[in-house]
């Protein structure tokens, strides 16, 4: 819209605006929610019996795979939406296996 806020409109209306096509639609062409989600990771958490995943563990994932790749950890906590750059970093990031031997790759580059 001309004050930058998005509206849906149903597929058969044509629109003088910039259109977006959201990566993620239902089958009816609706915008998912997070109740949208949240149901999901219900069905996934108690109806398939996944019982250590729940609505949050793909911010944590997305979290740990942007610090995986040497994204800024401010980029990252705004990325999240976090205002305390400690809530990024002792919740949302792990450190992993990956970093632990890019750390060995880059101090052994350094001295090398």
């Amino acid at each position: 819209m001309p004050d930058n806020s998005i509206c849906q409109f149903r597929s058969d209306v044509s629109v003088p605006y910039k259109e977006i096509m959201p990566l993620s639609v239902k089958e009816n062409g609706e915008l998912p929610t997070p109740e949208s989600f949240k149901y999901c990771a219900r069905v996934i958490h108690y109806d398939l019996g996944n019982e250590l995943f729940h609505a949050h563990c793909l911010r944590h994932t997305h979290g740990t795979i942007l610090a995986e790749q040497g994204v800024n950890p401010k980029t990252v906590m705004e990325r999240l939406g976090h205002k305390d750059i400690k809530t990024t970093l002792q919740i949302y990031t792990f450190n992993t296996d990956k970093m632990q031997s890019k750390a060995v790759e880059l101090f052994e580059d350094a001295i090398g």
